[in-house]
């Protein structure tokens, strides 16, 4: 008995469909996205919580374990005053009105 195809079948698939014994390439591609999507989001996410520190690394010690200590309180607490605060303009600044 030989397998036929049913008359209202397509008779070309779409290269995205798989065959019974070959390799998903789509599912294997969007694997691979969804990894580097993850994680360059991640980056940025963490990129962005980091920015307060850097803005205040460099006027003083107290001010940058101030901002630190404000960054994570809202890291733990998830209130983001605590991070627009540390945002703020650093004291001590050559410049600052």
């Amino acid at each position: 008995m030989t397998p036929s195809i049913h008359p209202l079948a397509p008779h070309a698939l779409p290269i995205f469909i798989a065959s019974h014994a070959g390799t998903d390439y789509l599912m294997v591609g969007m694997a691979i996205f969804l990894v580097a999507f993850v994680l360059a989001i991640g980056l940025f996410y963490l990129r962005l919580h980091a920015l307060p520190d850097q803005i205040a690394h460099k006027p003083t010690k107290m001010q940058y374990e101030i901002v630190c200590a404000l960054g994570l309180l809202d890291m733990f607490t998830h209130i983001n005053a605590f991070w627009v605060a540390g945002l703020r303009r650093p004291i001590g600044r050559a410049g600052a009105p």
